[in-house]
C-alpha cells in the first residue's frame, strides 16, 4: 500500500527549507517488459506528481528522489543537502551507534538500509570524496558518490523480487551538521563496533602525521603500500591522509589509489610507524623538540621542491569569496585615509559573506568570517545591526565572529593563538572564507611599520593564516603621504599582497577602486555613500542610537565630465541640506565642507527649509545628536 504522507515526512526531514524536489522513476526489473515505458523524470512538489508516481509504482517502477538540490544532472546540482550511505547489506548497528547519528534511516528491503546525515556548507566538489569515506567507514556501496544520485523514496513499493514497502525507521529533525564538524566527528565511537577496527586519534596527532609524511617520498611503490598499511587502522581519517600524501607523486591516480586502499589488509604495525619512518628520513617532531612551526613559509614547508611539466597542468579559474574583489587563498589590502569608511566597507564584506547575500551585485561564497578587531568588538555591533536593518537580513545565526582584541601579529606566539582560536571554532562552524585584520597598525603590536624586518614578520604571519585556512585575508590599512594609494609603512607589504583596493572621498561619493590585481582582471570601480540608520536601541536618555551603512550609488563613471560635475554638485547640495535638517548650523556646515555660508543659505532658502538653527523639526526643543561618522551623503 502506497503512503504519500510517509514520503512527505521523509522530504521534510531531508530539506525543511523547500517542498520542491527532483523525482525519477524506472523499472525495478530492468530487463522486464515495459521497462522503458516507466522511465520518467519529474520536477516540482510531491503533491503535484503524487498520482503519476503512484500509478508508475503500481506498474512496476521504483520511485526515487535526487537527494541534492538543483536538478537531475551533475552540472545542475548547486547545493549538497545530505551525505548518505547505501549499506548494501552491511549491518546497521555501527551507523546507529556512531558518534554523529544519522537524521534519517530508510529500510529499502529486508535488513537493507540507507542512512542520511543532513549537512550544511559542504562544497559540491567535496561531495564525492565524503561519500566514499562514508562507504569505506561503514562497509557501504562505494559507487554511491555521484552528485545527482537518486535514492529510494519511502512510502512506495520496492518492486524487485518480493515487493517490499520502503519505510523510514529513523526520522530525526534537529540541526544539520556543519560540513567540517561532520568530517571530523563522523567516526565510530571508539572500539564499540569491530566492523572496521577504526582507531581514534586527536586532531594534534593527525597534524603530526601530516607533518611527518612530508619527509617521506610517495613515488616508491613499496613505501606507498607500507604507509597505507600503517594508516589503515585510522579508517576514513587514515584514508584521507594517505590520499593527500599519495597525491604528491606524479604517479598518483585517485581511482587506483582508492581501489588499492580497499584491498589493503590488516598489519601488525600501527600509525606510530609513520613517525619512525619519517625520523629515519631526518624529520623532527616539532613538539618533541619543544619548538613550534616557524613563521617563515620556506622553513614551515618541509616538502622537497618538485617540478611538473607544463603539459600535465590544467588551467584553473580564480575561486572567489566576492566575485571580482576578494579571491580565495589570497591577501588583499584595503587602504584609505582616516575617516573615509574603511571599517564600514570591511564589515559590509564580512556580513555579506557570512549571510551569503550578494555584495552590491557581486556573487559571494557563503562561509564563516572571523573579524580581528583592533579596537575590540564594542563599536562593531552597532554597525552590524545597522547592516541587518538596512538589508533586512539577520546575522544572528550566521557564522560571523568578532574578536575582543587584536594581538600583535609580528609575534609568533600571538599568531599561534589566533590560529588556534579560529581552529577551535572551525569544527562546528566550518572553515573560514574570510578573515579580516582591522587594522595593520593595531596588528603590528608596537613595531615600526617602516621597518622591513618587522613587516616581513607580519607578512609571514598573514601567510601562515592564509595557508592554514586557504581563505581570503583582508588587511585594513591607513594610507600615508604616498600619492600612489599604496598605504603607509614598508613597501614590502605592497609587494607581498595579492590584491589592493583604495577607498577615497570624491565629489561623486566614496569611491572604491582596485589598484593591484595579481591574476585577475581589474574590477569596475564602485561609488558609495554612508546612510544613517536609526537603531532599535536607546541611550540612557531614551534617544535612539544611530549608525551607518554603505549604500551603492548610481554608476556615473561612464558619463561625460559636464554630467559628472552636475551630479557632484547635486550630491554636495543634498549633503548640505541633510546636515542642516539634522541640526548642524550653517557655519559648521561651511567649516566641514568648505562651501561659503552664503551659498549654503541660498540652497536652504530655495529648498524651502525653515527652522531655528540647531533645532530640527520634531526635535522637541533638544539638540539633535551629531552623527559621529564621516559626512552622511545620499537620501536618508
Amino acid at each position: 500500500m502506497i503512503d504519500i504522507s510517509l514520503a512527505e515526512e521523509f522530504l521534510r526531514t531531508l530539506d525543511p527549507s523547500t517542498d520542491r524536489f527532483e523525482f525519477r522513476t524506472f523499472s525495478d526489473r530492468e530487463d522486464g517488459p515495459g521497462s522503458k515505458a516507466t522511465a520518467f523524470k519529474f520536477s516540482g512538489t510531491l503533491r503535484e506528481h503524487a498520482n503519476q508516481l503512484a500509478q508508475l509504482n503500481r506498474a512496476g517502477a521504483g520511485v526515487f528522489v535526487v537527494v541534492n538540490s538543483g536538478g537531475q544532472k551533475a552540472a545542475e546540482i548547486d547545493r549538497v543537502r545530505a551525505v548518505f550511505v547505501d549499506l548494501d547489506g552491511a549491518p546497521i548497528e555501527p551507523v546507529l551507534g556512531a558518534k554523529l547519528p544519522p537524521h534519517i534511516v530508510v529500510e529499502t528491503s529486508p535488513q537493507r538500509f540507507h542512512a542520511y546525515w543532513r549537512v550544511t556548507g559542504l562544497a559540491v566538489h567535496e561531495f564525492s570524496g565524503v561519500q566514499r569515506e562514508l562507504a569505506a567507514l561503514f562497509g557501504g556501496d562505494a559507487s554511491v558518490c555521484d552528485l545527482p544520485r537518486v535514492m529510494r523514496l519511502p512510502g512506495f513499493i520496492h518492486q524487485k523480487a518480493d515487493p517490499w514497502f520502503v519505510r523510514t525507521v529513523v526520522s530525526e529533525g534537529g540541526e544539520s551538521y556543519p560540513a567540517n564538524y561532520f568530517r571530523r566527528h563522523a567516526e565510530l565511537d571508539g572500539q564499540q563496533f569491530a566492523i572496521s577496527g577504526v582507531r581514534w586519534i586527536s586532531d594534534d596527532t593527525e597534524a603530526d602525521l601530516r607533518s611527518a609524511l612530508t619527509a617521506i617520498n610517495s613515488d616508491d611503490y613499496s613505501t606507498w603500500v607500507k604507509i597505507g598499511l600503517h594508516l589503515k587502522e585510522l579508517g576514513s581519517r587514515g584514508q584521507a591522509l594517505w590520499l593527500e600524501w599519495s597525491s604528491k607523486s606524479e604517479k598518483f591516480n585517485e581511482s587506483e589509489a582508492l581501489e588499492k586502499w580497499t584491498r589493503l589488509g590488516t598489519s601488525k604495525t600501527s600509525y606510530e610507524a609513520v613517525f619512525a619512518d619519517a625520523q629515519a628520513k631526518g624529520w623532527k617532531n616539532p613538539k618533541a623538540a619543544g619548538t613550534q612551526r616557524n613563521l617563515d613559509p620556506k622553513i614551515a614547508d618541509r616538502r622537497i621542491i618538485r617540478f611538473t611539466r607544463y603539459g600535465e597542468l590544467d588551467p584553473r579559474p580564480i575561486s572567489w569569496v566576492i566575485k571580482g574583489w576578494l579571491a580565495k587563498d589570497a591577501i588583499t589590502a584595503l587602504v584609505a585615509q582616516p575617516g573615509v569608511g574603511k571599517t564600514f566597507l570591511a564589515l559590509d564584506w564580512a556580513a555579506s559573506v557570512a549571510a551569503g547575500v550578494e555584495w552590491h551585485g557581486c556573487r559571494v561564497e557563503q562561509g564563516s568570517v572571523f573579524y580581528l578587531a583592533g579596537e575590540g568588538n564594542f563599536g562593531l555591533t552597532n554597525r552590524l545591526r545597522a547592516w541587518e536593518l538596512e538589508h533586512d537580513v539577520s546575522l544572528r545565526d550566521a557564522s560571523l565572529f568578532l574578536s575582543d582584541c587584536l594581538p600583535g601579529l609580528c609575534d609568533e606566539s600571538a599568531v599561534r593563538t589566533v590560529v588556534a582560536e579560529v581552529r577551535s571554532l572551525v569544527e562546528m562552524y566550518g572553515m573560514p572564507e574570510l578573515i579580516v585584520v582591522d587594522t595593520l597598525a593595531r596588528a603590528f603590536g608596537g613595531e615600526n611599520e617602516n621597518d622591513t624586518a618587522a613587516m616581513n614578520r607580519f607578512i609571514a604571519a598573514l601567510d601562515v593564516i592564509r595557508h592554514e585556512f586557504a581563505c581570503s585575508v583582508v588587511v585594513v590599512h591607513h594610507t600615508g603621504h604616498d600619492p600612489r594609494k599604496t598605504g603607509r609603512g614598508s613597501s614590502a607589504f605592497v609587494g607581498a599582497v595579492d590584491g589592493s583596493v583604495y577607498l577615497e572621498k570624491t565629489p561623486l561619493g566614496i569611491e572604491l577602486s582596485s589598484v593591484k590585481e595579481k591574476d585577475w582582471p581589474k574590477p569596475r570601480s564602485q561609488t558609495f555613500s554612508l546612510r544613517q540608520v536609526d537603531l532599535d536601541v536607546q541611550d540612557e536618555d531614551g534617544n535612539k542610537e544611530t549608525s551607518a551603512v554603505l549604500i551603492q550609488l548610481p554608476d556615473v563613471l561612464g558619463i561625460d565630465s559636464r554630467e559628472k560635475d552636475r551630479y557632484a554638485k547635486q550630491r554636495q547640495k543634498e549633503e548640505v541640506l541633510t546636515l542642516y535638517r539634522e541640526g548642524t548650523t550653517t557655519a559648521s556646515i561651511s567649516e566641514r565642507t568648505g562651501i561659503p555660508v552664503s551659498t549654503i543659505q541660498s540652497w536652504i532658502n530655495k529648498a524651502g527649509i525653515s527652522r531655528s538653527p540647531g533645532k530640527p523639526r520634531g526635535a522637541k526643543g533638544r539638540e539633535s545628536p551629531q552623527f559621529p561618522h564621516p559626512p552622511v551623503t545620499g537620501p536618508l
